[in-house]
C-alpha cells in the first residue's frame, strides 16, 4: 500500500471513529462485585456510592443479582466508597485509588446486620495495580503529601510544575532544558493538560509548564503504556486543571527565595558566573457553585519573577569584570466552567494563559480548551471528547530576527466500554487524534496534520490473569515550502500480560512489548544551511520490553523491581550530504542517507524499589536504579556526522539512588497546630567525559522541608513552610560539552537555596 494511501485510511478511520461514540482520557472506573462473608454468594441490591474532592457530587449505582457494581464516568482522585444493604451492615471504604482513565476493582464481602461478632471483611483498595503494565506515578496533589517533593527554584524558574516531581521517578533524570526517560532525549516526551498536547511542535518540549498550584491530578508514565498513548517515544507526563465544586473554596499563597540565604558558590572556571539575587511567585485560586449541582467555576492566578546576577570576565574592564543582570517575569492564569447538563452528560471550558518574558525577549503561551463527558447505553459504554485551540509566539530579543508563532488546533476522542462476558471482564477502549497547526516564522511557513487511532482491549480472567493487548496507527504529513509534502505512517503493536498470582490484588508480575513512535519536530528544518526532506522520512521510533514485578510486603508497604530494554529502530536527523551542498532530513543509513550508518541506541536499565503509601501519618520511598545507555544516536537536534562509534552517551548515568521520607507531627497539646516534616536525597553517577569511562565526581542533593499549619476553623488553615534545597551545597558538574576529543563541564549544581511560603486554605 503506498503512503497517500495509508493516509487515506487514516482518514477514513477517523471520520468513523469520529462518528462512534468516543471519549478522551481523564475520566475513570470503580468497579468489582459485592458477596456474603460467610458462603461468598453474590449480594444484589447493594446501594454503592462514590465520593471525593474531585467530584462535584455523590455517584450512586446498584449492584445486579450478580453482586457487580460498576461507578463509571468518575474523574481521577481519591474516593471513599459506601456500601449499604437493609440486611447487611454498612461499610465505608476510604482512601481508594483512581487514576485517569483506568479502572480500579474493588472486591467487597458484607457481613449480615444479625451477625454474633462486629466484623465486616472488606479487601482494601489495592496497593498493587494488576490490571497495568505502566511504570511511572501518579501524584494527588491536593491530598498526597508528595507535594513536598519539589526541584531547586534555579532548575527551571520560580512556578513549580509537574517536571519537578519527575525526577523522583526511576527511570526519570533531569537535564540541562527537560527530562530524559529511561535513555530518550529531552526532545521525545509527550506532554498534556486537559487531554490536549502541550507538546511544542517545533523542540519537542514542553510549551506550556503549568503551576502545581493550578492543576489537581498529575500522570507521569515513564514506560509499558498502552496504544491511547502515543506521539513518544521517551515519557508521557499529564495533568488536569483543577474545577468547582458545591463547596466554595480557594488559596492565597506566596513563595521567595532571596539570594542572601544562598550557600557559597564555588570557584568553576568557567567565563560566566551566576549568583541568585532574588526568586518568588505568589497568587491566588477560587473555585466552587455559580449554580448549586449544575455549574462550577475555577479561577487561578500566579505571577512570578527571578533575578539572576552574571558575571562575565572581561580582561579591559576596570576590575577585570562585567556584571549584567538576567531578569525573568511570567504570568499564569487558568479560568473554568464546568456544566452538569444531567446525571450522565457534562461539559467544561477552560482558559488557560501563561506570558513571560526574559532578557528582552518573550513568550505567550495560550490554550483554549472545551471537554465533554458522557454515558451511554445505561453507562454501558463512556464518553470523553476533547477539542482546542493552543497557540505560541515567540518574539526574539531585541537586534534578533523576527517573531515565531505555532498555531495548532486539536480534537481527540475516546471510548470505553466494560463487558463481562468472552470468560471474563473486559475494559475495551478505542479512540481518534487529530491536528492542524502551521509554523510560521520569519520568510517561512511550514503546515502540518497529524491523525491517529487506536483500539486496545484490557482482559481479566478468574482475577490472576490480565491481557492488554492494541495497537494505534499515526500518521504525520509536513507541507514543504516548494509545494511538496512528505507522509509518515506507522502501526505501533502494545502487548502487556500481567499475573497476580494469590488473586488478591497485592501482587503482580508483568511483561510489556510494544513499539512507540513520535513526531518529527519542526524545528529540524530550520537549519541554517539548504535543508532536504528525504520523502520516505520516518519519525523517530523505538521498540520496549519491560518485565516485572510488584508485592505488597506489608499493609501500603510496596516492593517492586523490574527490567527495561529499548532499543531505536529509526533515529532522525540533519545528516550532511556528501558534496557538502547541504542537509538531508532523513533516518541516518536509509532513504536519502542510506550511505550513512544506521543510528543505534539501546537502554538497559534494572531498578529495585521499596515504597511506602502514606498511612498513620508517614510514607517513605527508596530505590536504586542500574542503567546503560550506548549507540552512536543521542537525539534528533545533535549534530550527526556518521563518524561515532557505538559508545557509551552523554545522558548515562550507571547508578541512580533515589530517598524520600515525609512525617506528619500532631501536638496533643495544641490541637489547632499540626506539622509535616520530609526530606529527599538524590545521587547519582557523574557526567560521562570521554568514551573510556572517565566522569565527573559523584552528583547529589539533599533537599527537606517543613511545614507549620494552623487550623483558624474547620474550613481554613494557615500553612508556613520552609524549603531549603541542596543542604549540602554540592555543586557538581550538571552539563558537558564537546571540545576536541573530550567533554568539559559548562555548567554547574546551583548552591544551597533556601525558600520561605506562606499560604491560606479556606
Amino acid at each position: 500500500m503506498r503512503v497517500k494511501d495509508l493516509f487515506r485510511a487514516v482518514g477514513v478511520l477517523a471520520v468513523w471513529l469520529a462518528a462512534s461514540p468516543a471519549g478522551a482520557e481523564g475520566r475513570g472506573i470503580i468497579f468489582g462485585t459485592v458477596k456474603e462473608v460467610e458462603t461468598g454468594t453474590p449480594v444484589g441490591d447493594v446501594v454503592v456510592s462514590a465520593t471525593s474532592p474531585s467530584l462535584e457530587r455523590e455517584q450512586t449505582v446498584v449492584s445486579d443479582m450478580l453482586g457487580k457494581y460498576r461507578i463509571p464516568g468518575l474523574p481521577p482522585g481519591t474516593y471513599t466508597v459506601q456500601f449499604e444493604h437493609e440486611m447487611f451492615r454498612p461499610y465505608s471504604r476510604a482512601n481508594v485509588p483512581l487514576k485517569g482513565g483506568h479502572a480500579t476493582k474493588l472486591e467487597v464481602s458484607l457481613a449480615p446486620e444479625q451477625y454474633d461478632t462486629f466484623l465486616v471483611l472488606i479487601d482494601a483498595p489495592p496497593a498493587v495495580n494488576v490490571g497495568s503494565t505502566s511504570t511511572g506515578r501518579q501524584f494527588a496533589l491536593a491530598s498526597d503529601f508528595l507535594h513536598g517533593m519539589d526541584s531547586p527554584p534555579g532548575s527551571r524558574d520560580a512556578v513549580r510544575s509537574i517536571e519537578d516531581l519527575a525526577p523522583f521517578i526511576p527511570g526519570v533524570l533531569e537535564q540541562v532544558g527537560g527530562l530524559s526517560i529511561n535513555g530518550a532525549s529531552i526532545f521525545e516526551n509527550e506532554y498534556r493538560l486537559d487531554g490536549l498536547s502541550l507538546r511544542d511542535a517545533v523542540l519537542g518540549l514542553s510549551a506550556l509548564s503549568l503551576s502545581t498550584e493550578l492543576t489537581q491530578d498529575t500522570n507521569i508514565v515513564s514506560g509499558g503504556y498502552p496504544p491511547e498513548f502515543g506521539s513518544a517515544t521517551g515519557g508521557l507526563l499529564e495533568a488536569m486543571t483543577r474545577s468547582g465544586s458545591n463547596e466554595l473554596y480557594g488559596s492565597l499563597f506566596a513563595f521567595w527565595t532571596p539570594g542572601q540565604l544562598e550557600g557559597q558558590r564555588e570557584y568553576t572556571g568557567l567565563a560566566s558566573q551566576d549568583a541568585l539575587k532574588h526568586q518568588g511567585d505568589f497568587g491566588a485560586t477560587l473555585g466552587g457553585p455559580l449554580v448549586k449541582d449544575k455549574l462550577w467555576f475555577f479561577a487561578g492566578v500566579t505571577p512570578a519573577l527571578s533575578r539572576m546576577e552574571r558575571t562575565l570576565q572581561a580582561p579591559g574592564s576596570e576590575d577585570g569584570t562585567l556584571r549584567s543582570f538576567d531578569d525573568m517575569r511570567s504570568l499564569q492564569a487558568v479560568g473554568k466552567l464546568t456544566y452538569l447538563i444531567n446525571q450522565d452528560h457534562n461539559v467544561s471550558l477552560a482558559l488557560v494563559t501563561a506570558p513571560a518574558s526574559r532578557e528582552g525577549a518573550s513568550t505567550d503561551s495560550t490554550l483554549r480548551s472545551f471537554h465533554y463527558s458522557g454515558a451511554l447505553m445505561d453507562k454501558r459504554i463512556l464518553v470523553d471528547a476533547n477539542a482546542g485551540w493552543f497557540s505560541q509566539q515567540v518574539t526574539p530579543r531585541d537586534g534578533a530576527s523576527g517573531a515565531l508563532s505555532v498555531d495548532r488546533y486539536q480534537a481527540n476522542a475516546r471510548a470505553t466500554w466494560l463487558v463481562n462476558g468472552l470468560g471474563g471482564t473486559h475494559v475495551m477502549k478505542a479512540g481518534v487524534d487529530s491536528e492542524w497547526l502551521a509554523y510560521e516564522r520569519p520568510g517561512a511557513r511550514t503546515p502540518s496534520q497529524v491523525f491517529g487511532g487506536f483500539a486496545q482491549d484490557s482482559a481479566s480472567f478468574s482475577n490472576r490473569i490480565t491481557l492488554n493487548v492494541g495497537a494505534r496507527y499515526d500518521v504525520q504529513r509536513i507541507d514543504e515550502a516548494s509545494g511538496g509534502h512528505i507522509t509518515s505512517a506507522r502501526l505501533s503493536p502494545r502487548v502487556g500480560l500481567v499475573l497476580d498470582p494469590m488473586a488478591n490484588g497485592r501482587m503482580k508480575v508483568f511483561l510489556h512489548y510494544g513499539r512507540f513512535q513520535g513526531l518529527i519536530p519542526l524545528g529540524l528544518m530550520d537549519a541554517t544551511t539548504d535543508v532536504t526532506l528525504d520523502p520516505d522520512l520516518e519519525p523517530l521510533s523505538s521498540r520496549e520490553t519491560l518485565a516485572g514485578l510488584e508485592y505488597e510486603v506489608l499493609a501500603q508497604l510496596i516492593f517492586a523491581a523490574n527490567y527495561t530494554h529499548r532499543t531505536l529502530e529509526d533515529g532522525l536527523a540533519l545528516v550532511p550530504r556528501t558534496d557538502g551542498s547541504g542537509v538531508v532530513l532523513a533516518n541516518p543509513g536509509s532513504g536519502l542517507a542510506a550511505d550513512s550508518p544506521r543510528a543505534a541506541r539501546d537502554y538497559d536499565a534494572a531498578t529495585v524499589e521499596l515504597r511506602r503509601r502514606f498511612m498513620e501519618s508517614w510514607q517513605a520511598q527508596v530505590s536504586y536504579t542500574w542503567s546503560r545507555l550506548t549507540g552512536n544516536y543521542v537525539s534528533p537536534f545533535t549534530e550527526w556526522d556518521g563518524l561515532a562509534s557505538m559508545q557509551r552517551l552523554p545522558m548515562d548515568r550507571t547508578h541512580v539512588i533515589r530517598l524520600y521520607g515525609a512525617r506528619e507531627l500532631r501536638f496533643a497539646s495544641l490541637r489547632r497546630w499540626r506539622g509535616e516534616v520530609g526530606a529527599s536525597y538524590l545521587g547519582a553517577s557523574g557526567l560521562l567525559l570521554d568514551g573510556e569511562g572517565k566522569r565527573t565526581p559523584w552528583m547529589q542533593s539533599l533537599d527537606a522541608y517543613l511545614d507549620v499549619q494552623y487550623a483558624l476553623s474547620r474550613d481554613q488553615g494557615l500553612t508556613f513552610r520552609l524549603d531549603v534545597f541542596n543542604v549540602l551545597n554540592s555543586q557538581e558538574p550538571l552539563q558537558a560539552e564537546r571540545s576536541d576529543t573530550s567533554l568539559s563541564a559548562v555548567r554547574y549544581q546551583p548552591p544551597r537555596q533556601v525558600r520561605l511560603g506562606v499560604r491560606y486554605d479556606f
